[in-house]
């Protein structure tokens, strides 16, 4: 039911703010007209008109990104609007800036800013008036009914009216009586926050058979929770891996750009760093390895070799020194790191061939580090959730630390990101990688 009317809203609002725009266009344009300075010649609709190419695509965007059509949501959409405005007329102001179009008034986008925002605004009040005060019947007591009900009649903008209450105890099995008291009154929508499956089953069936939309509390506590329907088949979808999402196909799109890019930038590097390897040791100059991806996918990683060939067969010869506790292997002055090796490492170049993973779309620029298959095999479960979301170059664990930090914090940082995960959260881990490469802090 709610899902429904917040799909409509969205479409009908989205619709209307880009009408909106248009017209707040063109009275900021006709107002701007009717106060010509001493000696301006006449304005044109031309003069403008182009700013529309970029207003429109713009304000659509930030709309969306800011989430201000979602009024079930725990964000004011008064604020988020208003603050998506802002951060437009900013864009714009910038853009001018930039092109040093100074024949643009300053009048003229004042009147469009506090036009475009005056009814933006008013449009969001008139769409949650239309669609009206909603009865709701909760079935349950408890932390969740009264979180629920806080939420539905003191946060939520959408209106809802508490008709009744049942409470959850011995006869909360007798699913008649209830039947009995939903259709004696008016009502919206049924919710049910009791965890008893067989209950609610013959609640939704009786509602659906009268036809009341009716909803039940799931008993997950952590992330979401998705209906799905394949093949005519009806599923719950439980999940907590970021929400494959346009930021997180934006995530990937520049993945791929930037490591092409820094491919190209690297190679110099790539060759000397190839050359002092070749100076050093023998061997082969990459080490190549089989590790774990996205949701347990196999894949070769690519490193520069800093260790003496065969280090990985004399690993076992060194497990009373592994300071991770056995679910990895990190020692301290590994005496199987040659001498330009420990250099390569502490400046992390030895990491640069991963630029080819991230290519091939098998890494992501930041992400949870790729462990080895052996490694999974001793998790904990919870720890295997970090292989959630692909792997990356760079993590939350990289710039906190690295190998000062044990095994379990370690874990419990790649969960903090993937919960936490967005966009400005990658640019902000990307940009604190720099000092923690340049300072070599718990790089060995």
């Amino acid at each position: 039911m709610l899902k429904e009317k917040l799909q409509v809203f969205f479409k009908i609002s989205l619709t209307v703010d880009l009408i909106i725009i248009l017209f707040s266009f063109l009275l900021a344009f006709y107002l701007r007209s009717l106060l010509p300075f001493p000696g301006e010649k006449m304005w044109e609709f031309g003069i403008v008109s182009w700013l529309l190419f970029i207003i429109v695509p713009v304000w659509g965007f930030l709309l969306i990104y800011e989430r201000t059509y979602d009024i079930l949501g725990s964000r004011n959409i008064y604020l988020t609007s208003f603050k998506a405005i802002v951060e437009g007329m900013g864009i714009l102001f910038a853009v001018l800036f930039f092109r040093r179009a100074y024949i643009q008034s300053r009048l003229f986008l004042g009147f469009f800013g506090i036009i475009n925002a005056i009814f933006i605004l008013l449009s969001r009040r008139i769409g949650i008036h239309l669609l009206g005060e909603q009865s709701v019947f909760i079935i349950g007591t408890g932390e969740k009914a009264k979180m629920l009900y806080d939420f539905l009649i003191h946060y939520s903008p959408l209106k809802f009216k508490l008709i009744g209450t049942l409470k959850a105890g011995k006869r909360h099995s007798q699913i008649e009586d209830i039947e009995h008291t939903i259709s004696s009154i008016p009502v919206d929508w049924v919710v049910s926050v009791i965890d008893d499956l067989n209950f609610n089953s013959k609640l939704v069936e009786f509602c659906r058979k009268i036809g009341i939309p009716a909803s039940w509390a799931v008993p997950a506590t952590d992330g979401r929770v998705d209906i799905e329907c394949y093949g005519g088949v009806s599923f719950f979808t439980f999940s907590t891996a970021p929400k494959v999402s346009a930021s997180l196909l934006v995530k990937y799109a520049i993945d791929r750009i930037l490591a092409i890019f820094l491919l190209l930038l690297a190679s110099p590097l790539f060759l000397i760093v190839f050359y002092l390897i070749k100076l050093d040791s023998n061997g082969k100059t990459f080490f190549v390895q089989e590790r774990a991806g996205l949701n347990g996918r196999r894949f070769k990683f690519y490193k520069f070799r800093t260790m003496i060939e065969g280090a990985v067969a004399m690993q076992h010869n060194f497990s009373k020194l592994n300071i991770m506790g056995g679910k990895a292997f990190k020692i301290p002055n590994d005496p199987r790191v040659t001498r330009i090796g420990k250099l390569i490492r502490r400046a992390s170049l030895d990491e640069l061939p991963q630029l080819i993973n991230v290519l091939r779309g098998e890494m992501s620029l930041v992400g949870p580090r790729p462990p080895l298959p052996s490694e999974i095999k001793r998790y904990e479960k919870w720890q295997r959730r970090k292989l959630s979301m692909k792997p990356g170059l760079t993590c939350i664990w990289q710039i906190s630390g690295r190998n000062e930090i044990d095994f379990s914090q370690w874990m419990k940082l790649d969960l903090k990101y993937i919960d936490n995960w967005s966009l400005w959260l990658d640019f902000k881990i990307l940009f604190l990688t720099i000092p923690a490469i340049i300072f070599g802090k718990g790089a060995y």
